[in-house]
This record gives structure tokens, sequence and C-alpha cells, in this order.
């Protein structure tokens, strides 16, 4: 019975030790991410359980360094901003929620837009023009535009491009570069003013 017990508190503390070691691996991945690695790498502590909301609770917050509309990465791309603030946590509105909003522009074109969440899957890339030059394929970063975000940070790819002749307008749907499904350790960038 001594023995079985030593085997078990054993293998739990070789398991913690991977998974310590993975967290470190993980977290040296997105220091990468950026060319001068900076910011704050936190734990994905929990998800929303509204029905029509899709964030994330992190476990860094405002004694942490963050504050409201820190941008947030993982080593794919962005995953959102901060909408809530704590003194040791965070929750963090993912880009396909129907309440995020980035500016946005086609890597190869330079066409801006606004890329609005829409569902689990996907965001719209909305107010281009008609005659707008994006196709599918075509890479979506952010356009550095409000101040709160970087310039140049991977958001996604364009699926689908949809004209409205007689609106004079087209919008694109975007399908998110960053594993919003799959989030442990992200990025968390420092607020800029």
């Amino acid at each position: 019975a001594d023995l079985r017990r030593e085997l078990t508190r054993r293998q739990l503390d070789s398991a913690e030790l991977q998974e310590r070691l993975r967290h470190a691996q993980q977290s040296q991945a997105l220091l990468k991410t950026l060319a001068a690695p900076q910011g704050t790498v936190a734990r994905v502590v929990g998800r929303s359980t509204l029905p029509t909301q899709q964030a994330v609770w992190l476990d860094q917050g405002e004694r942490d360094g963050l504050a409201l509309n820190s941008v947030i990465l993982d080593s794919f791309g962005v995953i959102g901003r901060v909408s809530e603030l704590h003194a040791s946590n965070s929750l963090v509105i993912l880009l396909t929620d129907p309440e995020s909003r980035v500016a946005a522009l086609i890597e190869r074109s330079r066409e801006t837009g606004i890329l609005v969440g829409h569902s689990r899957r996907q965001c719209e890339l909305r107010y281009l023009d008609a005659e707008a030059d994006v196709q599918e394929g075509d890479r979506v970063v952010t356009a550095g535009l409000g101040g709160s975000i970087p310039k140049g940070l991977r958001l996604g790819t364009v699926t689908r491009v949809e004209r409205d002749e007689a609106t004079g307008s087209a919008s694109a749907w975007v399908m998110p570069s960053a594993r919003l499904g799959q989030l442990e350790e992200v990025l968390c960038l420092p607020s800029t003013p």
C-alpha cells in the first residue's frame, strides 16, 4: 500500500513537471511571435458561459500591466482585446464575438475596412468599396488605426468575397489565424497610448 501511494505521488509529480515544461515552451514560442519580444504571457483559465458571447478569462489583470483594450495574441495571430479588467484577471472578447471591431487591411492590396465578429469560426471585413482589390486567400492584418492595436499583426485569411453593386460596397469573410478553440497560453501586449 505504501509503495502504491508513493508510485501515485510520483506519477502526479511527473505529470505536473511535464505540464510546467509544456507551459514554459509555449511561453517562449509566444514571446517569439513579435520581432522585439514584449508583453506578458497569461494562461486562459475560463471561457464565457453566455451563448451569445465569445470570450475567455485570463489569469492576468491590471496589477500585471494589462489595460482595457490590451491586444491579446496566440502564436498564430490576434485573438482579441481585453474588455473587462480586474486586479488579477481579465476578460478578453475574441475576434469572432459580435461585439468585436478591429481596423484591418488586406496585406497584398492595402484595402482597409473594419473586421467584425460574426460567428464562432468567421469574421466579416466590412466597408470595402465594390471595386476593392480583395480575393480569396488574401491575408488580413491589423491596420494600426485607432491607437490600441499595432499595425501588421495577423488577423486571418479571406475565404469569400461578396460584392453589392446596388450599394457600391463589398465585404469579405475572414477565417481567423488564431486558434480560438485551442487557447491555453496567450501573449498580452502592453497597452499603447
